[in-house]
């Protein structure tokens, strides 16, 4: 009968930052074959944990979560992104909904900066063609970066923005003074 309490946004915030230090390469991997994984697990583990403390999602909290879920849904079917790169996108799923129930401008501003370094990744991924290449290794990086610093500063995106844009360039400067040579 009675509606359950709403999860505190901290508790949430919490349990999306432990999912986020588990091993998101394996979670992210088995989103190449079915694109809604990620999404699928994420929302069994949070709304199991909210029944388990006897709470649960508010509506907003809730749809911001479906709305990032179904944004990279979007992205992992995007057959013009090679899979190594569909696993390090999928890997963000989760420092993304972080991002969106801090700030709710991630959906609204196409400028938000972590909306742009999501898109720049995609961009840049595009144009991958191997384990070796440059912009691989750099998307890598840019991803364990925001696994390993992103809690809540909203910092870390613009920062790695920045350095993606920088280093991309540079990349494709060298390449191209390679093939003028």
């Amino acid at each position: 009968g009675k509606p359950l309490p709403a999860m505190d946004s901290s508790a949430l915030l919490k349990l999306l930052s432990n999912l986020q230090n588990l091993n998101t390469q394996e979670l992210a991997e088995s989103a190449l074959d079915n694109a809604s994984a990620i999404s699928e697990q994420i929302n069994k583990t949070v709304y199991g944990k909210a029944k388990e403390l006897s709470k649960q999602l508010s509506g907003p909290e809730s749809n911001v979560i479906e709305l990032i879920n179904q944004m990279f849904i979007t992205i992992l079917e995007n057959p013009e992104l090679p899979d190594l790169v569909k696993v390090q996108i999928g890997r963000l799923q989760i420092p993304y909904i972080k991002v969106a129930l801090l700030d709710v401008t991630l959906l609204k501003e196409q400028a938000h900066p972590a909306r742009l370094l999501l898109n720049e990744i995609a961009i840049q991924g595009a144009r991958v063609n191997n384990r070796e290449d440059p912009i691989f290794e750099l998307i890598i990086a840019i991803t364990q970066n925001i696994l390993d610093q992103f809690e809540s500063n909203l910092n870390v995106f613009p920062d790695n923005l920045e350095l993606l844009r920088e280093q991309t360039q540079a990349t494709l400067q060298v390449a191209a003074e390679a093939e003028e040579e």
